[in-house]
């Protein structure tokens, strides 16, 4: 494990969800239950470029017959994004919330993790249920842009919010139990989870 990985592994220990390794060397994921529109964080630490990709892994899955007008969707979602972007794996059906974390030229900090963690769990709960919405049909692709740039500026204000919020809840965990990583040095042991993915 180098450096650069267990440097992200003790930021987030203090994190308030429970981050898994997996398989792959290089992924820290994190169920989310309880999440509507969300069904996992997926951190991709590259070492030898010191960054961390965070993906917000939507649970629609996208029927191959909608697939190219979900794809057109995206593009207007995307130019509502400041802080990260959709990306869409047409051959999967498949949508995840990607933002990336650059320390190259600055520390790596829980306050500067909890902002993409915020911005991917709004942006997925803010426009995945209006793809939703497409998919199943109840409005047109037209119909559904409009909505898009109704959300756009409530769903940035509340980033902010559900930042801080973050921070808040991981500044309530106890230290003893911070300092046991066990969890986020071992596979993955919860059903369903999985990076078998792209991204």
């Amino acid at each position: 494990m180098g450096r650069f990985m267990r440097a992200v592994i003790e930021v987030l220990a203090y994190a308030p969800w429970t981050f898994y390794l997996t398989d792959s060397p290089r992924h820290l994921v994190a169920p989310l239950p309880d999440m509507p529109s969300c069904s996992m964080f997926i951190v991709d630490v590259r070492e030898d470029q010191r960054q961390a990709l965070v993906h917000t892994m939507a649970r629609i899955w996208v029927d191959p017959e909608k697939r190219p007008s979900v794809g057109s969707l995206l593009h207007v979602v995307n130019s509502q994004c400041s802080a990260g972007s959709f990306d869409f794996d047409i051959w999967q059906g498949r949508i995840a919330y990607r933002s990336q974390i650059d320390v190259r030229t600055s520390a790596l900090t829980l306050e500067r993790m909890a902002s993409h963690f915020a911005n991917g769990l709004v942006a997925t709960e803010a426009y995945i249920p209006i793809v939703e919405d497409v998919v199943s049909g109840d409005v047109t692709v037209e119909q559904a842009a409009q909505e898009i740039e109704r959300v756009a500026l409530a769903a940035e204000a509340l980033a902010d919010i559900v930042s801080a919020d973050i921070v808040r809840l991981s500044g309530l965990r106890d230290a003893d139990d911070c300092s046991d990583k066990s969890h986020l040095m071992a596979e993955v042991t919860e059903p369903d989870v999985s990076t078998d993915t792209d991204y």
